[in-house]
């Protein structure tokens, strides 16, 4: 097990979230997960997804990455009000999900905010069983 987050375990991981979106919520997703550094380690969709489910999924994980938090939080800011966000060239809706300022982040586009965050939830605890570490 790495205590780091490696391609191999970034794509195990999607593969759990991909499961997860199937199984559980029966939705058609995209998955992106970015490295230490916010850049793009893994990413996919499902062929029935649609198209700008990729690049979205990315904009939420690199969302998540910058902030260092879940663009599910950020989304509760805006809608409490906090406009100058919304601007700002960032996706602030559910489906980001930060893993470490060491580790990256993961996005999720394709279902609602709740639900893609809650597919990046489940690629993150997919990470923690694999033993990749909040560093």
């Amino acid at each position: 097990m790495a205590s780091f987050l490696t391609h191999e375990s970034a794509q195990e991981a999607v593969r759990a979230g991909l499961r997860h979106a199937q199984e559980s919520l029966k939705i058609n997703v995209g998955i992106t997960i970015v490295d230490h550094s916010g850049e793009l380690l893994s990413a996919t969709r499902m062929a029935t997804a649609m198209p700008a489910a990729s690049n979205i999924a990315l904009g939420k994980a690199k969302t998540a990455y910058s902030f260092a938090r879940d663009t599910m939080l950020l989304e509760k800011g805006i809608n409490g009000g906090r406009a100058a966000l919304a601007s700002s060239g960032y996706v602030l809706m559910g489906g980001g999900v930060f893993l470490g300022r060491n580790v990256g982040a993961v996005g999720v586009s394709g279902g609602k905010p709740e639900e893609d965050h809650e597919i990046a939830q489940a690629v993150k605890n997919a990470l923690g069983a694999l033993g990749v570490a909040k560093l």
